[in-house]
């Protein structure tokens, strides 16, 4: 077979093109991957489309039923908190469905005066309250974040047999 100016034995030509496709396919898992670390949306639109696509996401995926409230944060808020809001937000979500055996969870992200309360609860099986921080726990990581903030994060046992995690920061 003729490929190009080059004669390739067939069994070349579906080699090559077998390392195409796998290459393709290499690229677009590397793309995902990227998106998952920044998505576009939240540089080019801010942080509400961003978590609103996390969370249409989510419910997609049949794992999980998402509830999303959240005023327009990209009013008050920089962008640099919008990305660490984006990271709690997604590292408590992949928590949730990771860990909590939950149907639901619900996400609130309101603003009064100079600080944001993003919210997360969901109807899980609860946290070992003593396990809180452990070095590689998530939590610890959305607790640096909220440091950084400027703020503090609560975690709580519900009524409901979930969690409900409490972060608070300084808007600027």
């Amino acid at each position: 077979m003729k490929k190009g100016n080059i004669f390739l034995s067939s069994q070349s030509v579906a080699s090559m093109e077998s390392a195409l496709e796998q290459l393709g396919a290499s690229l677009t898992a590397l793309k995902n991957v990227a998106n998952n670390i920044m998505p576009e949306v939240l540089i080019l639109e801010g942080l509400k489309p961003a978590i609103e696509i996390l969370i249409n996401n989510i419910n997609i995926s049949g794992k999980l039923t998402a509830h999303l409230q959240i005023d327009n944060a990209n009013e008050y808020l920089t962008t640099e908190t919008q990305i660490i809001l984006y990271r709690i937000v997604q590292e408590l979500l992949d928590n949730v469905m990771e860990h909590a055996k939950a149907s639901e969870v619900w996400i609130e992200l309101s603003r009064q005066s100079d600080r944001f309360t993003l919210i997360v609860i969901d109807n899980g099986k609860g946290i070992d309250l003593s396990q809180l921080y452990i070095k590689g726990n998530g939590l610890a990581v959305v607790k640096a974040y909220a440091t950084y903030l400027n703020g503090s994060i609560e975690i709580h046992n519900t009524s409901i047999k979930g969690c409900k995690v409490i972060v608070e920061g300084k808007c600027s």
